[in-house]
């Protein structure tokens, strides 16, 4: 599936490929497998929505690119940001054997919490390229150093499940409608980085499976309530089983805690762990990047404490659109201080072996309620 996935990727960049360039400087390159596929659904739609005979398909499509235009006056950097739009259909099990890593950011629709394939909104996440410690995706890699550091491999991924009730353009959403530009954002923002390999025992999500004590720069920024860190830069866990379900744990770094009127941020840590959501969303339901949406729910901007996160995971903002510290270089550490050693590319769900190199894609879903 993974090498399949290269192969579409290398395709699309061919003949199927959006480039989409905004303000800034950040290339956007969407790849959408439905177009390359002539699947009719999803992104290649042939309803007529629209003035013109904008299609259903396209009309999404552009609103993606919206949400790339959007993230062109928030981040200040100059690489790209190969994504690929899988095909449009239900989204992955997250129990399927074909995935390595379960932990996936999940996005819950806001009405049903089963952690069941139809509650799933959308799913998404960066290819890592994983070692012991801390890891920055591909994504982070390639939009901050400007260069491709494995052609042929998309940054990530994203996928929707277009069988829920959408409002697939930029008006407003009605009362009964899942808004496609708040949850599009909410997952590239998995994407970037907002993302974890801590599993419900606290040791990485690759540990048992490749050997390898791998885990993400946003896990060195997150802490116990007393600011102990839940793993140094080693790729050690530092805290016990039950403090992941203890709903005592906090994304400490400077300039979302600064954002945050001086304090970390709670993440949603549930009493019982929730595969996919625990760690890896914020507590506040008010925020962008909480583990559910309602219907007619429209959040289409970062709230400073989620730019501070951004700063603190190593992305430049301008200083408009900044966190916590008026959008100057954020500090490449965590873990209450302690230097990260040097990021390295990854993905995480399925693995391979390319250019010697393990390569993980980590999903994360969000689901609805009905």
């Amino acid at each position: 599936m993974m090498l399949s996935s290269i192969k579409k990727c290398l395709l699309s960049l061919l003949f199927g490929c959006n480039i989409v360039t905004a303000q800034a400087s950040i290339m956007f390159n969407a790849i959408y497998d439905d177009v390359i596929n002539n699947t009719g659904v999803g992104f290649d739609d042939p309803t007529i929505v629209g003035p013109n005979d904008l299609t259903l398909g396209q009309e999404r499509q552009n609103t993606l690119q919206a949400v790339f235009n959007y993230l062109n006056t928030v981040i200040d950097e100059t690489g790209t940001f190969n994504l690929e739009v899988n095909s449009s259909l239900l989204p992955d099990n997250p129990n399927s054997s074909n995935i390595v890593a379960p932990q996936f950011p999940l996005v819950y629709n806001g009405l049903s919490i089963e952690s069941s394939p139809d509650d799933i909104l959308a799913q998404g996440g960066s290819y890592y390229a994983i070692q012991n410690g801390f890891n920055s995706g591909l994504t982070f890699e390639d939009i901050t150093t400007g260069s491709t550091l494995y052609p042929g491999v998309p940054d990530a991924d994203i996928q929707f499940n277009f069988s829920q009730n959408w409002n697939s353009g930029l008006g407003q959403p009605d009362s009964d409608q899942y808004d496609l530009f708040t949850v599009a954002l909410h997952e590239i923002t998995h994407d970037l980085g907002f993302d974890s390999f801590i599993s419900e025992t606290g040791a990485s999500i690759f540990a048992q499976s490749n050997g390898i004590n791998a885990y993400t720069t946003y896990d060195s920024y997150l802490v116990l309530g007393d600011g102990t860190p839940l793993v140094d830069s080693a790729g050690n866990f530092l805290g016990t089983q039950s403090d992941l379900i203890d709903n005592d744990i906090y994304f400490s770094g400077k300039y979302a805690n600064a954002a945050n009127g001086g304090m970390p941020v709670q993440v949603y840590d549930p009493s019982t762990w929730a595969q996919g959501s625990s760690l890896v969303h914020l507590n506040d339901p008010s925020d962008l990047m909480y583990y559910l949406i309602n219907p007619g729910m429209e959040k289409r901007t970062f709230s400073n404490v989620d730019l501070g996160i951004l700063q603190d995971l190593g992305y430049t903002l301008y200083s408009t659109n900044n966190g916590g510290d008026g959008g100057q270089t954020p500090p490449n550490n965590g873990n209450g201080g302690e230097p990260s050693p040097p990021s390295v590319p990854e993905p995480s769900s399925l693995a391979l072996f390319l250019l010697g190199s393990i390569f993980i894609y980590s999903r994360r879903n969000l689901y609805f309620l009905t």
